[in-house]
């Protein structure tokens, strides 16, 4: 027979030290590392996600400043082509070693792309341990639609 439906799935960190440039009222994008793919791809610039199937996603993601981010800093995920956010997605950025998590749904159509962005006045610092490898940024989509 055929195959079971699936998913499009992925999931992305972070572990390497990064400065993310001052970028209000726009958004940097934070460096990320693919560990998991299926039907949606991370481009070579180690910043873009692009999905490969039309769909509602849900998507979470986190990240851990250590320091600088202006009194207007946020977090979100934000479309590539114009970067403008999913409104949903954004989260006022904490600083001093704490997590900012978010969790939002969403439709996105095959070809469409993403990153995860930081908006702040000052240069934001991701939060780094020396002695083993901590993750400061990450992300996890899943579709909430299988695919033959």
């Amino acid at each position: 027979g055929n195959p079971a439906p699936s998913p499009a799935y992925a999931a992305f960190h972070s572990t390497q030290s990064q400065t993310i440039p001052a970028a209000a009222p726009n958004a940097a994008p934070v460096s990320i590392t693919s560990d998991i793919l299926n039907d949606i791809r991370l481009e070579e610039d180690g910043i873009t996600i692009t999905f490969l199937r039309t769909g509602l996603y849900h998507i979470s993601y986190g990240i851990i400043a250590t320091s600088a981010a202006g009194p207007d800093a946020s977090i979100g995920i934000y479309e590539s082509k114009h970067g403008t956010p999913a409104p949903a997605s954004i989260r006022p950025l904490l600083t001093g070693n704490r997590e900012v998590n978010g969790t939002f749904m969403s439709t996105y159509s095959a070809g469409d792309t993403i990153f995860l962005g930081i908006s702040s006045s000052n240069p934001v610092t991701l939060f780094t341990n020396t002695t083993e490898s901590a993750v400061n940024a990450h992300i996890t989509i899943n579709s909430l639609d299988l695919y033959d």
